[in-house]
């Protein structure tokens, strides 16, 4: 049996990872309002993926973002009061809400996402595109080992994928592709 290497807070994954986003969030957050953007950093989160992906749930936002139902939907409220989204019922489920961005928001995501986009250069200054990409890479495959549970014999299960919500072939739509309301 392999013995356990002991705990350090400096070099584990998780208070590496918890730290480098929240410094990333703390930074947005300070610096959108200074720029005269109308969002904070959790608006923007969400603000991102309806631009980049267009039209989703608010189930699928809650599920990417990890954040519970009832957040989301406060969330998205806010959102749409300020004019940055719009909700309508889902077509096969009235009670289901889908977010779309307006034109507004489209507007507001176009400051945010470079002023972002700044910030994360600036993060990522001095490291090579290789670095950067194993990085991407290792903490991809611990978000999965987290998220596809393993069975009692250690092999993956194999997540079960609901066509209704996957869109198309699960594959992202461009920025371009975005149709605001």
């Amino acid at each position: 049996m392999k013995a356990r290497a002991k705990y350090e807070l400096a070099e584990s994954l998780g208070y590496l990872t918890t730290l480098f986003s929240r410094t990333i969030l703390k930074r947005i957050s300070e610096e959108l309002p200074r720029r005269a953007v109308p969002i904070c950093s959790e608006k923007w989160s969400l603000l991102v993926h309806v631009w980049a992906q267009g039209g989703q749930s608010q189930r699928e936002l809650a599920e990417r973002l990890v954040k519970d139902k009832t957040y989301m939907a406060r969330l998205a409220a806010d959102l749409e009061k300020s004019g940055l989204i719009l909700r309508l019922a889902g077509q096969s489920d009235r009670r289901e809400k889908m977010i779309f961005l307006t034109k507004q928001g489209a507007a507001v995501m176009g400051k945010a996402t470079a002023l972002v986009q700044g910030i994360l250069d600036e993060a990522t200054a001095g490291i090579t595109a290789p670095e950067l990409a194993t990085c991407k890479h290792v903490l991809r495959r611990a978000q999965q080992n987290l998220v596809e549970p393993a069975d009692t014999d250690g092999f993956k299960v194999q997540p079960v994928v609901d066509s209704r919500s996957a869109g198309p072939a699960g594959r992202a739509r461009g920025h371009s592709a975005v149709k605001t309301i």
